[in-house]
């Protein structure tokens, strides 16, 4: 626990505080969780409680609960934990759950509360579907939700890490449409559940989730599977890289990457390819439409447009032209 006070005594130093006995009675908070329940706002706290043992991975976390009829008598409540004042500049996540999103007053309200009671805005934000209490029972340390969605983005592609600024300013760039990634607890397990738009009830299944990340190039590769001859391969696409152009009424869209798998014979390569190609192609052209019809973008499609443009009337019946360029991993063919 000592070695634990004076790194956040030296972390708090560089930020301007610097009386030990106040590090000491500071209460260190690194997860904060948000919920609304008819009238009542319950807010969850994750606290650094101690230091991890040699044998352990993960600093010791305690979950505490506490409630108000608005989030700022809920934040009231939370001013103290044990007699020490509650800290937030060691803040790496806000957990928020979906019923406080749907509504656009409201959210931009809840943004507007943490953007001046929290200050800083490099924080995570994520989106939980399953009751909060049932989360931070699971899974105090927000480590491990970090983790997992990690992973989930380089095996899966069906997620990413967002913080509270690129999410505002998404939220406030009219050719945009803001979402922050969504999680759910399925027999208490962890598992992704494609994104959420900010201020509607729109919500993106995993695999357009993953086409929206892939336009914007903020995934480089992931693994699927594909059926040949009534057998499942894995394959992986990597080293992803998307150009995005727009000429002649029409979205150009072009791909590169590698493929690559451990157990797929060679001489199979080429009918993968192919077909990898035809279903990638028939999905982000699916993606396309679906957000066209809806005059939505989470891409940077329409601010594309815009940019060549100065106008996006033309988003909605605007062509797409795909291109994909897909070679196998090693083969110099």
């Amino acid at each position: 626990m000592k070695r634990l006070l004076l790194i956040l005594l030296l972390f708090l130093f560089l930020g301007g505080c610097t009386d030990y006995n106040e590090v000491n009675n500071l209460t260190i908070v690194d997860m904060i969780g948000i919920e609304k329940q008819e009238d009542t706002y319950h807010l969850y706290l994750s606290v650094v409680t101690g230091e991890k043992e040699e044998n352990q991975t993960e600093n010791k976390h305690t979950v505490y609960h506490v409630t108000g009829k608005s989030l700022g008598e809920a934040f009231q409540e939370g001013e103290t934990i044990n007699n020490k004042r509650t800290y937030y500049n060691h803040l790496a996540m806000v957990f928020i759950h979906s019923s406080l999103l749907e509504n656009r007053e409201e959210y931009q309200e809840l943004f507007s509360f943490l953007k001046k009671k929290l200050e800083q805005g490099d924080y995570l934000l994520l989106e939980g579907t399953s009751p909060l209490a049932s989360f931070f029972e699971l899974y105090p340390n927000h480590e491990d939700l970090e983790n997992f969605i990690l992973k989930e983005k380089e095996t899966k592609g069906t997620t990413t890490l967002l913080t509270f600024d690129e999410v505002n300013a998404n939220d406030f760039d009219q050719e945009y449409d803001a979402y922050l990634p969504s999680i759910q607890l399925e027999e208490n397990t962890l598992k992704t559940n494609g994104i959420t738009l900010l201020g509607s009830n729109m919500h993106y299944d995993d695999t357009s989730s993953r086409i929206s990340y892939l336009l914007s190039n903020k995934i480089k590769e992931y693994s699927f599977l594909i059926p040949i001859e009534e057998k499942y391969y894995q394959i992986k696409l990597s080293d992803l890289h998307v150009n995005l152009d727009y000429q002649e009424n029409t979205f150009k869209i072009t791909i590169k990457g590698q493929l690559e798998s451990e157990e797929l014979p060679k001489e199979k390569r080429k009918e993968v390819q192919e077909e990898t190609e035809k279903n990638l192609t028939k999905e982000i052209k699916q993606f396309i439409e679906m957000e066209q019809e809806q005059n939505i973008s989470t891409t940077p499609l329409k601010n594309l447009l815009y940019f060549k443009t100065k106008k996006t009337e033309a988003y909605q019946k605007s062509k797409t032209n795909i291109t994909l360029s897909f070679a196998w991993k090693g083969d110099l063919s």
